[in-house]
C-alpha cells in the first residue's frame, strides 16, 4: 500500500540501515515514523537531530514475511525539496551545563521543553545496540542508544539526548554518547531492599543476596550493532522479595550455567525497577556486567528439590514392591487354605467347614451350623431327628426317636422340660 503524505515532526535520531541507506526517525503526533530521505551531498545528517522538519513522501508499510504482521511504517522522500527543515535546534546541547544524574528529573524552568539534555557519568553497563547505564556521585541514569560503538566499563561517558519519564523513572532516549576519559571504579555496597522498594538506587550499581531458584538461557542478536551473545536469566529469592538477574555474555562462558540451584549467592548489578500504575515497584531486575558478578556465598542444602523427588520415587517403588509381595502372599495363603480344606474333606467324607470368628456370625448362621452338626452326629450314630431344636439351661438338646435324652445325658446337662 503506497500513498503520498505530508506532515511535520521532530527529528529524534539519524542512523544508517543494514543496507547503507540513511534513515531518520521523526516523532509525529506521539508516534515515530522512519523517513528515508534524499539529502544534498553537503548536508550533515547529525545536524538534523532535534530539528522541526516537514516531510512529503510516499508511505509504505513493512510486514513480517511469515506472519504478515506490520513491523514498521516507512516514508520514502523522492527529492531533497520534499524534506524541509523548518526550525533547527536552537542551541547545541553540548554547550549546556552538565546536569547531576540524581537531579535530572527535577523541574527546571530554564530547560527548553522538548530539547536535549547534557549528562556525564562513569559507564557501569553497556548492551550494544540497545542501551547504556552511567553513574555519578548523585545517582544513576539509563541511556537508550542504538550506537554500535563499544565502550569499556569504567569509561567516563558524555551523552546528549531527549529526557523522558518511563515507569516513574527518568530515561534519556535517542542518546548520542562519546568517551572523554577513564574514571575511578565505583564503590560497591550492599543496599537494603526497603530502599530499592521506596524508589531509591534506580539505575545504580547495587549488591543483593538470595537463593538461586531458577535459571533459563536463550540466544540474543542485534544486527544493527552486530552483536551476538547469550542471555541468561536467573531467579533469586530472599526473605523480602523475588527478583531476576539478567546477563548478556559470550556463549562460551558457562559460569552462570554451573551454579547449583539452591545456592546462596551475592549478586552485583544495575537495579532496573518496573513500577505499576500506582507507582509501587512490581518487578526488580539486576543487570549484570559479567557472569563473575554472581558470587556463591554458601552451597545448596543437601535436602534439595531434586533429592526430594528422588526420595519420593524410591519410596513409591518400595511401596509397589511391598504391595506386590502382600498380594502374592495372600494368594498363596488362600491356595493353602483351599488345599487344607480339600484334604480334610477327603479324610472325613464331609465338606470342610470354613473357620469363622464366632463373634462375626449372625444368629441365623449359628443356628444353621448347630443343625448341620446335629445332623452329622445323627448320621454317625444312625439316629433319626424329630425336627425340632431346643435350648434349656445353657444346654442344647435334640430328641431322637427311640433314644430320648441320650445326648443330654452324655453331655452332663440336666434334662430340660419337654424332653
Amino acid at each position: 500500500m503506497r500513498s503520498p503524505v505530508s506532515f511535520s515532526g521532530l527529528v529524534r535520531s539519524v542512523y544508517y540501515t543494514m543496507t547503507g541507506k540513511l534513515a531518520i526517525d521523526v516523532a509525529f503526533d506521539g508516534r515515530r515514523i522512519r523517513v528515508l530521505p534524499k539529502l544534498p551531498p553537503y548536508a550533515n545528517p547529525e545536524s538534523l537531530v532535534a530539528a522541526q522538519v516537514r516531510v512529503r513522501g510516499t508511505v509504505a508499510a513493512s510486514f513480517n514475511a511469515t506472519l504478515r504482521q506490520l513491523t514498521s511504517v516507512n516514508v520514502y522522500v523522492p527529492t531533497s525539496d520534499d524534506f524541509i527543515v523548518e526550525k533547527p535546534e536552537s542551541h547545541s546541547p553540548v554547550d549546556q551545563p552538565i546536569l547531576p544524574l540524581g537531579e535530572i528529573a527535577r523541574y527546571r524552568p530554564d530547560v527548553n521543553k522538548g530539547g536535549r539534555v547534557h549528562v556525564r557519568g562513569v559507564l557501569t553497563l553497556q548492551r550494544p545496540g540497545l542501551d547504556l547505564f552511567i553513574q555519578d556521585a548523585t545517582g544513576g541514569l539509563h541511556l537508550e542508544s542504538i550506537q554500535g560503538e563499544r565502550f569499556v566499563i569504567g569509561d567516563v561517558i558524555e551523552a546528549v539526548g531527549f529526557l523522558d519519564i518511563a515507569g516513574y523513572r527518568p530515561v534519556v532516549e535517542d542518546a548520542r554518547c562519546w568517551r572523554i576519559g577513564v574514571g575511578s571504579a565505583m564503590q560497591l555496597h550492599a543496599v537494603p531492599f526497603t530502599e530499592i522498594r521506596d524508589g531509591l538506587h534506580g539505575s545504580e550499581l547495587v549488591t543483593l543476596s538470595g537463593r538461586l531458584v531458577g535459571r533459563t538461557a536463550r540466544p540474543v542478536r542485534r544486527d544493527r550493532a552486530r552483536f551476538v551473545a547469550e542471555r541468561t536469566i536467573c531467579t533469586i529469592q530472599n526473605s523480602d522479595f523475588t527478583f531476576t538477574v539478567e546477563c548478556e555474555h559470550d556463549a562460551r562462558n558457562g559460569a552462570l550455567g554451573r551454579l547449583e540451584l539452591g545456592s546462596l549467592v551475592e549478586v552485583t548489578g544495575i537495579a532496573s525497577v518496573e513500577a505499576g500504575d500506582d507507582g509501587q515497584m512490581k518487578i526488580l531486575t539486576l543487570l549484570l556486567r559479567t557472569p563473575e558478578d554472581v558470587q556463591v556465598v554458601e552451597g545448596p542444602s543437601w535436602f534439595t528439590v531434586q533429592r526430594l523427588l528422588v526420595g519420593l520415587g524410591v519410596l513409591f517403588i518400595v511401596f509397589l514392591g511391598v504391595a506386590g509381595w502382600s498380594v502374592t502372599v495372600s494368594k498363596k495363603n488362600a491356595m493353602l487354605r483351599f488345599l487344607v480344606a480339600e484334604r480334610e474333606k477327603s479324610a472325613t467324607g464331609s465338606p470342610a467347614r470354613p473357620r469363622r470368628a464366632r463373634a462375626t456370625r449372625s444368629k441365623t448362621h449359628r443356628r444353621a451350623w448347630r443343625e448341620r452338626r446335629a445332623s452329622a452326629s445323627n448320621r454317625r450314630y444312625g439316629l433319626r431327628r424329630n425336627h425340632y431344636f431346643r435350648r434349656s439351661r445353657g444346654c442344647y438338646g435334640v430328641e431322637y426317636a427311640g433314644r430320648k435324652n441320650v445326648w443330654l445325658e452324655s453331655s452332663g446337662c440336666a434334662r430340660a422340660p419337654g424332653f
